[in-house]
């Protein structure tokens, strides 16, 4: 029951997100959700404690980081928090987010 209720739930969420960007992003007016996931699963769930943490205040203030090994734009995407990618900025990912605490010779 509580996964029937969690897959119509997601999927109402996602027709509400393509909604949103075919109102407001520029080329996403005829946009169309091409497939939902099968099942209901659960991100996030394989993460490590790294030397770095990215915060929500990295990605809104467009960090940057001497040990960067890329760029990502400006998008957040979970925890209550939609920022799209619309506005070409970006923030850098540290070296550090892939290098867990407490483990050697990595």
């Amino acid at each position: 029951e509580d996964l029937t209720y969690a897959e119509i739930e997601g999927r109402r969420q996602a027709m509400y997100a393509l909604a949103a960007l075919k109102a407001k992003v520029p080329g996403f007016e005829r946009a169309k959700l091409r497939n939902f996931g099968t099942t209901v699963g659960v991100r996030d769930t394989r993460k490590i404690i790294g030397r770095y943490n990215l915060t929500s205040d990295d990605v809104r203030n467009q960090a940057r980081f001497d040990d960067s090994i890329g760029i990502f734009p400006e998008f957040i995407d979970g925890y209550n928090i939609l920022i799209l990618p619309t506005t070409g900025r970006y923030f850098h990912v540290p070296f550090g987010c892939m290098v867990p605490v407490g483990v050697d010779n990595l």
